[in-house]
């Protein structure tokens, strides 16, 4: 089977957030999780599902939707820790 080569730690450590699990008696892999994170008037939330490949991105500023981004069949999710300048 194949799956998002990302792990649970390396998105907490990112986003700095617990995780909201759509249910907790099911193990991260197999569930959705959201990770919201506030910056501001900024809401940037990311969910993912791990298992089926999915993930989806939402960004809002001061109530107005800037962004909604729904991916399906993902074959990489990766976190960049090096900053990015003038692309």
């Amino acid at each position: 089977m194949c799956s998002i080569d990302i792990e649970e730690w390396e998105l907490l450590l990112f986003f700095g957030v617990e995780t909201h699990k759509i249910d907790c008696s099911i193990p991260w892999f197999y569930n959705t999780s959201v990770y919201r994170h506030t910056e501001g008037d900024f809401l940037l939330s990311f969910s993912i599902q791990p298992s089926d490949r999915e993930i989806e991105i939402f960004l809002e500023f001061r109530n107005f939707n800037l962004l909604n981004l729904e991916v399906s069949e993902m074959k990489s999710v990766k976190l960049l820790s090096e900053k990015v300048e003038n692309i």
